[in-house]
């Protein structure tokens, strides 16, 4: 799958994936960017190729449904995403819902423990995150890529 992660500290917020994906059969492995800047927010996203149907749904403002007809309560439907805005971290998840983290920290992905734990309990950036979880996730690997999105003031409390 993959690893990105994110946090909100000190009026910035920075989400950080890395690029590592591969065929349907895990054989093939390349680097692709997960990473995805529509207007003021970075959209981490991790999963299959129902990922490039949320996106196309995000870029063109949440309009209409995805180009393909798609059930999404399908057991086979398989993505989870992070936007990283202004005003905090959110989680898309497979239904297309978007849903407020509170927490100043969020990881998402097959690597997404150890990368919370490395913010969490290590003070690691979200990067060093997610090269934390590169070293015991077969499937996080490649470049990591991160950006970073300033934050509204007095739209959320962070911690230094």
């Amino acid at each position: 799958m993959t690893t990105v992660a994110a946090w909100v500290r000190g009026g910035l917020g920075v989400i950080a994936a890395d690029s590592r994906a591969s065929d349907d059969r895990g054989v093939t492995q390349f680097d692709t960017p997960k990473l995805h800047r529509i207007g003021r927010s970075v959209f981490g996203v991790a999963g299959d190729d129902w990922v490039d149907l949320f996106m196309e749904w995000q870029r063109r403002g949440r309009k209409g449904l995805p180009a393909r007809v798609i059930d999404l309560h399908a057991d086979d439907v398989d993505f989870n995403v992070i936007e990283l805005a202004p005003d905090g971290i959110w989680f898309w998840n497979r239904t297309f819902t978007r849903i407020r983290v509170k927490n100043d920290t969020f990881a998402i992905g097959s690597g997404e423990l150890v990368a919370l734990y490395a913010m969490r309990r290590l003070g690691l950036h979200p990067k060093q995150a997610v090269e934390a979880a590169a070293t015991v996730d077969v499937h996080t690997g490649g470049p990591i890529d991160f950006e970073v999105v300033t934050q509204s003031r007095g739209k959320r409390a962070a911690k230094p």
